[in-house]
């Protein structure tokens, strides 16, 4: 027996969580050009089409199981979850460029963007223009540094993670707005 579902990205996370729970875990993970299969303990499958396109270089493959890079940061935090670390991200991306129009809003993202990162948003052209609308295609994480213990636990040493992403939005309205 099988059944499609549509779960849209900010619920993926949940829907992850409740299938590995309901099936006593996943123990085995494949990504193919356009799609993530997910085998769980009691045998259930679960294909995760990509509405997008193919998936880019988020993943490794080592010996047929899928490595995502934010892997390493569970070296550090045994609790992270990298769906979830995703999904803010979405988040945090699609709300920064919507506060990039609203006068001294993206200040409320200061614990997540670094001054320089707030002050080329807000001088997007065309500037104090509302975003109306964000559309993520594609996020690909390119890099994740983690600290070691040569750091000698200092929480100066951060985990940092580069993010790249395609994405369309909507600025302006009425007969002045562009996308």
């Amino acid at each position: 027996m099988s059944r499609w579902v549509s779960v849209g990205p900010e619920r993926l996370a949940g829907w992850i969580d409740r299938f590995a729970a309901a099936h006593g875990g996943v123990v085995e993970s494949t990504v193919d050009p356009d799609a993530v299969r997910l085998t769980a303990a009691d045998g259930t499958v679960a294909q995760l089409v990509v509405p997008f396109g193919q998936i880019g270089k988020a993943f490794d493959r080592h010996d047929g199981q899928v490595e995502c890079p934010l892997r390493q940061i569970e070296v550090v935090d045994p609790e992270f979850s990298s769906v979830l670390f995703q999904d803010f991200v979405f988040r945090l991306y699609s709300t920064a460029h919507h506060y990039r129009g609203l006068d001294g809003k993206l200040d409320e993202l200061s614990p997540y963007l670094s001054a320089s990162a707030r002050r080329s948003l807000a001088e997007r052209q065309p500037v104090q223009q509302p975003v109306t609308e964000v559309v993520i295609g594609k996020m690909n994480i390119v890099r994740v540094s983690v600290p070691t213990p040569e750091d000698g636990g200092d929480f100066a040493a951060f985990v940092k993670v580069g993010v790249q992403f395609e994405a369309n939005y909507s600025v302006g309205s009425g007969p002045g707005s562009r996308r």
